[in-house]
């Protein structure tokens, strides 16, 4: 998998607190920041609307082999109205992604976005043979 690096400008004192804050909660720094930008995307968009257009990779297989449909249905002659289409098999492919829709069956772009990098917090492997061992230490002498 590849990442990118987003980074952000502290003071020196802002920080140490933030290292310190993570060590009391037994966390490494990069694993907090994790956390801490998937719980602000939820809480700073759970009330404010967020949408934009997908990208063509965004689709998936299966709203790819529908697009391909719908565009053979919409190019055939012979199928008058939208009902006629419907009926051959034309469905709705949503191509934009929101945080808010009246649609169950659409996802919600900003959930997704913050689960997959809390996950991150808990997945990532240790970067160096420090962390491993407190890792290790942490092991052995659990945290209540």
């Amino acid at each position: 998998m590849n990442f990118e690096t987003l980074s952000i400008r502290l003071t020196p004192e802002q920080f140490n607190l933030l290292s310190r804050i993570a060590e009391s909660d037994h966390r490494r720094i990069e694993d907090l920041s994790y956390l801490l930008l998937s719980t602000g995307l939820t809480f700073f968009y759970s009330e404010k609307e967020v949408s934009f257009k997908k990208e063509p990779h965004e689709f998936t297989e299966k709203e790819k082999i529908q697009l391909k449909k719908n565009k053979e249905l919409d190019n055939d002659p012979s199928l008058k109205t939208f009902e006629e289409r419907k009926k051959k098999g034309w469905k709705n492919v949503e191509d934009w992604h929101r945080n808010f829709s009246s649609k169950d069956d659409v996802p919600n772009v900003v959930d997704d976005l913050s689960e997959s990098i809390s996950a991150l917090a808990f997945n990532s492997p240790f970067p160096s043979s420090i962390d491993k061992d407190l890792a290790a230490e942490s092991v052995n002498h659990p945290v209540s």
